[in-house]
């Protein structure tokens, strides 16, 4: 087991793990290791626990064959507090971007301008740097490995997702305004 979460913070904090997952699924022959982005979005959904999640039985078959002992967590959450979880992993995710990271910025910068959406924090282009290395900081701080986060500029991530279909980044990132 301790290998298994000491595998998952591995792929976390390297940024590899939908690659790591999408490896595991082709050995195993199942059909969405064709396509990563599928892969993303099927673990996502089984994770934060999307009841109307079309392709979520083959999420939990990847998710099952990759981290057997976190499915067995979720699957054990799922089958009676799956709301409590979903709030818990909420929470936690609020108190560290709101009353940590936010916070910090506000307190060492105050005049930097900050907004927080979901998981990721909003700032000026200039300013992604800082920003980021805070959130590193106070993300080993919390959960005691630095994640892999993204910088992406909000034209650069609004010009890839059709305008039809708007849905919010997964995971901390980091965006800039270009000005």
């Amino acid at each position: 087991m301790i290998a298994e979460w000491q595998t998952f913070q591995q792929q976390v904090s390297g940024g590899t793990l939908y690659q790591y997952m999408h490896s595991v699924a082709q050995v195993a022959g199942l059909s969405s290791a064709n396509d990563q982005a599928a892969l993303k979005e099927m673990v996502n959904a089984v994770m934060s626990g999307d009841v109307h999640c079309a392709s979520c039985a083959e999420g939990k078959a990847i998710l099952k064959q990759s981290f057997p002992q976190l499915y067995q967590v979720i699957e054990t959450f799922e089958a009676k507090y799956l709301s409590f979880l979903i709030r818990l992993l909420k929470a936690i995710q609020a108190e560290i971007i709101f009353n940590r990271i936010a916070q910090r910025i506000t307190a060492e910068q105050p005049a930097l301008p900050l907004f927080i959406v979901g998981p990721s924090i909003v700032t000026t282009s200039g300013n992604e740097a800082y920003v980021e290395q805070v959130m590193k900081e106070e993300l080993q701080k919390a959960i005691g490995i630095v994640p892999y986060l993204t910088r992406s500029f909000w034209s650069e991530y609004l010009r890839m997702i059709p305008h039809k279909k708007r849905t919010r980044a997964h995971g901390p990132n980091v965006y800039a305004h270009q000005r």
